[in-house]
C-alpha cells in the first residue's frame, strides 16, 4: 500500500535549469559592476589626482667608494676591541679582557665557570646581588678572581 501512494508521486526532474542559473548569473555580474562602477566614481570624486611633471635627466647615482677601506677599518676597530684590555666601568671595577683570555679562564673554570656569582639566597632582593659583589670584604672567586689577579 505504501509503495502504490509513492509511485502516484510525481517525482523531480534530475535536468538542471539553465535558464534559471544563467539568469542568476547575470543578475550576479550586473549587481557586480554597478557596484564597481559606483565605488570607482567616488574615488574619482574623493581622491585630487595630482599630475607630477615628468624629469627632464634621471639623476646619476649615488655610489659609495671605498667601502673595502671603510670595511677593513670596522674590522680593525673590532678586533682591537676584542684582543685589549680597558676599563668599562672604573667606579665599580670593571673591566674588559682580551677574548683569549676569556676563554682561557672558562676552560680552566670548566663546569663551574658559569655559577652564580652569589648564592640564591642573597639574590631575594634586585639589589641584594649587587650589595654582595661589591662589598670589600668579600674575596672575589672563580672567573672574577682569575680576571683580576686574584685581587679584591
Amino acid at each position: 500500500m505504501a509503495i502504490e501512494a509513492r509511485s502516484k508521486e510525481r517525482l523531480e526532474s534530475p535536468q538542471v535549469h539553465t535558464g534559471y542559473v544563467l539568469l542568476w548569473a547575470l543578475a550576479f555580474l550586473a549587481i557586480l559592476g554597478t557596484a564597481i562602477a559606483m565605488l570607482d566614481g567616488v574615488y574619482y570624486r574623493q581622491v585630487r589626482v595630482q599630475s607630477f611633471p615628468a624629469p627632464r635627466q634621471f639623476p646619476q647615482p649615488r655610489v659609495q667608494t671605498g667601502q673595502r677601506a671603510q670595511l677593513r677599518a670596522l674590522q680593525k676597530q673590532q678586533q682591537s676591541r676584542l684582543n685589549a684590555y680597558r676599563w668599562v666601568d672604573r667606579k665599580n671595577g670593571l673591566i674588559q679582557i682580551p677574548i683569549d683570555r676569556a676563554m682561557q679562564i672558562l676552560a680552566r673554570e670548566g663546569t663551574q665557570a658559569y655559577a652564580p656569582l652569589a648564592p640564591a639566597q642573597a639574590l631575594s632582593s634586585p639589589g641584594a646581588g649587587a650589595e654582595r659583589l661589591m662589598t670589600p670584604q668579600a674575596a672575589p672567586t672563580g672567573a672574577a678572581a682569575a680576571a683580576t689577579g686574584g685581587k679584591p
